[in-house]
């Protein structure tokens, strides 16, 4: 017999879903907003799962994300039923959901960027393919397109709106979650006993914060008013501010590794 899994269920909404198409979601379901609390995205899909659980209308729930989302693997919601085991601790189990939520936001926003810097990519080769004799000195990416910005041809400027773009949406709404992740979870609190790897992600998350905080930053002030910025970078050649974690990835692959 297969079930429903939460866990899976609840990462692929919040995976696939933004806040306003959540609230569509549940608009489509009948439930209210009222009826679902949570300050953040994460509390809110959470919430939902367990009101749906609660109602008798998982399944309802189920085949509605199948419906608005028919690209998402859904068929990996449903797992094998297995007998009773030893009993779980709740708390550590909502813990673990969390970081497994955060996980997939943090794959998310990985492959946001790395299509981003493609585009980018093939921006930089097309204006030194066109441009061999006007390249002009630059600190990185962003100074050179900045700078070749009222030299550019059509193609080039198509693509450099398609970079533009890329960082004020993509890029801008992923961060935007998870900086509110990060704000919003005390992983010190989420998981007691204070083991190594628990510490080892406090420590990452203390830079994310950081990271992110100087990012909203260059990015309201440099990227937003100015029509020539393409790209919001903290640690390329100008070294404006604190770089990406290198190691959080890894911090929470160990944390869930211990489970």
């Amino acid at each position: 017999m297969l079930v429903i899994d939460l866990v899976r269920l609840r990462n692929l909404i919040l995976n696939h879903f933004d806040p306003e198409e959540l609230n569509s979601l549940m608009f489509e379901l009948g439930i209210r907003k009222g009826d679902i609390s949570g300050a953040t995205i994460s509390a809110r899909v959470e919430e939902l799962v367990a009101y749906c659980q609660r109602q008798g209308q998982l399944e309802v729930l189920y085949a509605e994300c199948v419906r608005l989302r028919p690209v998402v693997d859904w068929a990996a919601v449903r797992v094998a039923a297995v007998g009773p085991g030893p009993a779980a601790d709740p708390r550590l189990a909502a813990a673990l959901s969390e970081v497994r939520a955060f996980k997939a936001l943090l794959d998310e926003g990985r492959e946001i960027f790395l299509r981003n810097n493609a585009q980018r990519g093939r921006l930089h080769d097309l204006i030194h393919a066109n441009h061999a004799g006007e390249i002009p000195p630059n600190k990185g990416y962003d100074d050179l397109f900045y700078k070749m910005f009222d030299h550019l041809n059509e193609e080039e400027k198509a693509l450099f709106h398609i970079v533009r773009g890329n960082t004020r949406v993509g890029m801008h709404r992923i961060n935007a979650r998870i900086q509110d992740w990060a704000d919003n979870h005390d992983v010190a609190a989420m998981f007691p006993q204070q083991s190594p790897s628990v510490l080892a992600l406090e420590r990452e998350l203390k830079e994310l914060r950081s990271h992110l905080s100087e990012w909203f930053s260059k990015y309201e002030e440099t990227f937003k008013p100015d029509p020539k910025r393409t790209l919001v970078y903290l640690n390329d050649e100008n070294k404006h501010g604190t770089k990406w974690p290198p190691g959080l990835n890894g911090a929470v692959a160990a944390l869930l590794a211990e489970a």
